[in-house]
């Protein structure tokens, strides 16, 4: 034995058969004994029952792999969805190029489109969603032995199953969009839509001080109240997220006569679009700013309703000054 002949503490673990028959771990700490003259005496040293710790120790490591599996899992459908929204964003680009060339007045649905957010709100739903309650019963089974490094990892699964369900929630309301061509139309106050989307986004408004003006020449256009809700909100919230912080923000919302067409102008004093990145900005999934939270599915949604029900969009901007996006309504009769 190394101890003995090196005359140093030892320590050993092992397993012993109690008087019912169970085996329990233990853990000894000794030493050998030498008389004066270097003669061996004996050990002295002290015997631990270590069972308890033994088991929480095997528990904790399971919940560990437990864990350490979903995550995995996670990942890998994180990175599924990633793939399918690349493929998804070469087929729209695509697609939209063709239907630009005929100059179409409608866009038709795209089946690709159609059969992948089939797949992301229906097959991906439900295993996030057992995803999400299997980690939540998890963290309370263990929840009096999480330690920091655990907690924090808990909640980095907790902010990606988070990011799954609204990416999930936009591509579904992208289906919705592309199918609801003939929505029923109404007479439709603008001023009334704007104060409606400003108090969905007062928060927003408050934080940022932003000031909101309007001149509607034009009161109303016949449309679809969501569709136009959704207009102004992806504009009102854009032109806050993107404000400059070397100035106040400020968001001018106006419309005017244009004969066949009602012309709403929105314009803000914000950061601005380079030059490059103006074709690209209604495109799915495209963002140019990474300091604030979003998908890019916005303005590309707004674009959608708008050509779809017989409209143009186009932009205005200068970098470090402001954007101003210009909307052309057809006017129309709800006869």
């Amino acid at each position: 034995m190394e101890s003995f002949s090196a005359h140093k503490s030892f320590v050993l673990i092992y397993r012993l058969r109690r008087f019912d028959g169970k085996y329990r771990w233990f853990r000894v700490f000794g030493k050998p004994i030498y008389d004066l003259n270097g003669t061996f005496s004996g050990f002295i040293g002290t015997c631990y029952d270590t069972q308890d710790k033994k088991e929480k120790e095997i528990e904790l490591n399971r919940a560990y792999l437990d864990l350490k599996e979903a995550n995995e899992e996670l990942v890998r459908t994180e990175e599924l969805l990633k793939e399918m929204n690349n493929e998804l964003e070469d087929r729209v680009r695509r697609r939209t190029s063709e239907l630009e060339e005929k100059n179409t007045a409608l866009v038709k649905i795209n089946d690709d489109l159609d059969n992948f957010v089939y797949t992301a709100s229906h097959d991906l739903k439900a295993p996030i969603a057992n995803l999400e309650l299997l980690i939540a019963n998890l963290r309370k089974k263990l929840e009096d032995k999480l330690d920091d490094s655990l907690i924090k990892i808990f909640n980095m699964i907790g902010t990606s199953i988070t990011k799954f369900n609204k990416t999930i929630k936009d591509l579904t309301e992208i289906t919705q969009v592309q199918k609801d061509i003939s929505e029923d139309f109404e007479p439709v106050n603008l001023k009334e839509v704007l104060e409606d989307v400003k108090g969905d986004v007062a928060k927003m408004i408050i934080e940022s001080g932003v000031v909101i003006t309007e001149d509607f020449e034009v009161p109303a256009i016949i449309y679809a109240k969501k569709n136009l809700r959704s207009i102004f909100y992806n504009f009102l919230s854009n032109a806050i997220k993107y404000r400059s912080s070397e100035r106040k923000a400020t968001v001018h919302f106006s419309t005017k006569d244009e004969g066949e067409y009602t012309l709403l102008t929105v314009k803000d004093n914000g950061l601005g679009i380079p030059p490059e990145h103006r074709e690209k900005m209604f495109t799915m999934f495209k963002r140019f700013h990474s300091h604030v939270e979003g998908t890019g599915i916005g303005l590309y949604i707004v674009k959608r309703i708008i050509e779809n029900n017989g409209g143009r969009i186009k932009v205005e901007s200068k970098v470090n000054e402001g954007t101003s996006f210009i909307v052309l309504f057809k006017n129309r009769s709800v006869y």
